[in-house]
């Protein structure tokens, strides 16, 4: 993952900006994110923008792929807002890769909670480029 960040997201607006964000992989390829919700991401006092949410879910979604060394990009992303995410603490954003919708494009499920209650959640199709021979590959 750490090859793919620095060569394709060196300048990500989120992973390793942010404070105390901790990433850590399962045996099943998902990943799981804390993140901090900083005050700085807030829209209506107290509540993290949902720009800034989708754009988390966007960012962990990569991540997660780049975390089984494959080199996409978001061609969909839909967000459920459920509940105001606040600002001043932290999130734990939950992702799943549940395979392939064909032969370049992986779909990729996603949530975002706080004291164990969904605050939102995401779905998304990440297009992954071509190898070179015109098929779908691993970056």
């Amino acid at each position: 993952m750490r090859k793919l960040e620095r060569e394709y997201h060196p300048r990500c607006l989120f992973y390793g900006k942010m404070n105390g964000v901790r990433v850590s992989f399962d045996e099943n390829g998902g990943m799981t994110a804390i993140v901090g919700c900083d005050v700085r991401c807030g829209g209506y006092e107290g509540r993290m923008h949902g720009g800034v949410i989708s754009a988390l879910f966007d960012w962990a979604m990569t991540h997660c792929l780049f975390g089984r060394g494959i080199k996409a990009y978001t061609a969909r992303l839909n967000v459920k807002y459920s509940r105001p995410v606040a600002t001043g603490t932290e999130a734990t954003i939950s992702v799943m890769v549940e395979g392939k919708h064909n032969e370049r494009v992986w779909r990729v499920r996603s949530s975002l909670a706080q004291k164990r209650k969904v605050c939102a959640s995401a779905t998304a199709l990440f297009w992954e480029e071509s190898n070179g021979n015109g098929t779908g590959g691993s970056a």
